[in-house]
């Protein structure tokens, strides 16, 4: 086994002087690689040093799965999972029916401003939870979770042109319909 390369740096740095050149040096440890600096500072890699490479690269990646986890947790990221899903998109009208649905996703749509429009909602839960939330510029217009089979509307009058409709699942197993008119 050998024992690990320590890197170091060592920087040279001229100084004119108006009948010579003088130079300053300094050693100052470095985790990656032996470096040097010559005349115009330009830098020349000169070995790599092994085990400072690694040993960082580990922790590296240890610290990034741990700030996932994190993120996980408190809901910030949050994963998707669908089976059998199956969406379909004709127009103002959605419909997608899945196995397993556990996640979220946004669908996007575009009215003329001050319109009225209506939506139509047709949903079938065979298990877990179903929500569905109408959004406008940032601030939720309608929602509504389900956990079993219901239909419905909602109508309001509209103040902009870009909407979007989210779509959560939990767990949930089933169908669902959206129809805007």
């Amino acid at each position: 086994m050998s024992a690990p390369t320590v890197g170091l740096v060592i920087i040279v740095r001229d100084r004119s002087i108006s009948e010579g050149v003088s130079l300053d040096i300094e050693l100052v440890p470095a985790r990656a690689a032996l470096l040097l600096y010559v005349w115009n500072c330009q830098q020349i890699i000169i070995r790599e040093a092994g085990i400072g490479t690694l040993l960082s690269s580990i922790i590296t990646f240890v610290i990034i799965m741990l700030l996932i986890v994190m993120l996980l947790k408190l809901g910030v990221l949050q994963l998707t999972t669908k089976k059998n899903y199956v969406f379909r998109r004709k127009g103002k009208e959605l419909s997608f029916r899945y196995q397993k649905f556990d996640g979220f996703e946004y669908h996007y749509f575009w009215f003329g401003k001050g319109a009225e429009v209506t939506l139509t909602y047709e949903v079938t839960v065979e298990e877990g939870e179903l929500a569905l939330e109408w959004i406008s510029g940032g601030k939720i217009i309608w929602q509504q979770s389900f956990t079993s089979n219901s239909e419905g509307s909602f109508t309001t009058q509209l103040t902009r042109r870009y909407h979007s409709v989210r779509v959560v699942g939990r767990q949930t197993k089933g169908e669902c319909r959206i129809r805007f008119t």
